[in-house]
């Protein structure tokens, strides 16, 4: 993980990541563009599920580490991966659930709750501006769903400062 910070602060214009004390936005460009150009990360559909249960909704999911190793993710790996790095920049990520997919986003201004939204399954076939544009769409789609059917399920905020604060998750690495 730290290799892959050092390598985003080489690819930063002022070769630094300095949480929200600077651009968020060329921060985060920053990071996706080691995960696109120099890891090439891959979207790879790879739901694997251990739940004797077929009934039940669950898989497994890549430690950030295996994930950067493979160079390939399914939805939910990327977005945990990205939301890992997002944090050790000192950035406020979180995760975007939906009913099969997951968006990984961060607090554009400490404590002001507003996200940007970041689509991780598409690093080798889009720019960071497109990858943004169709996170921020997707959100707002998966809002909307949320809103006209009243089913939680479409749409789940799982900000990680919350979740280590609130529910005493701790990283896993």
């Amino acid at each position: 993980m730290l290799e892959t910070l050092r390598r985003a602060v080489e690819r930063h214009p002022e070769q630094r990541l300095a949480g929200y004390q600077a651009d968020v936005g060329l921060q985060v460009n920053a990071l996706y563009d080691v995960l696109r150009h120099d890891i090439g990360l891959a979207y790879v559909h790879s739901i694997i599920s251990f739940n004797p249960d077929a009934a039940a909704f669950d898989q497994r999911v890549r430690l950030p580490t295996e994930t950067l190793r493979q160079r390939s993710a399914n939805c939910l790996d990327a977005a945990l991966l990205v939301a890992s790095l997002l944090e050790a920049c000192s950035l406020h990520p979180a995760l975007l659930l939906s009913r099969d997919h997951a968006l990984v986003g961060w607090e554009t201004h400490p404590r002001r709750g507003e996200w940007a939204w970041l689509e991780t399954i598409v690093f080798l076939t889009s720019d960071f501006a497109e990858a943004c544009d169709l996170g921020k769409r997707k959100a707002a789609f998966f809002r909307q769903r949320r809103e006209q059917t009243g089913d939680a399920t479409w749409q789940r905020l799982l900000s990680v400062k919350a979740l280590r604060t609130q529910h005493h998750i701790t990283p896993l690495e």
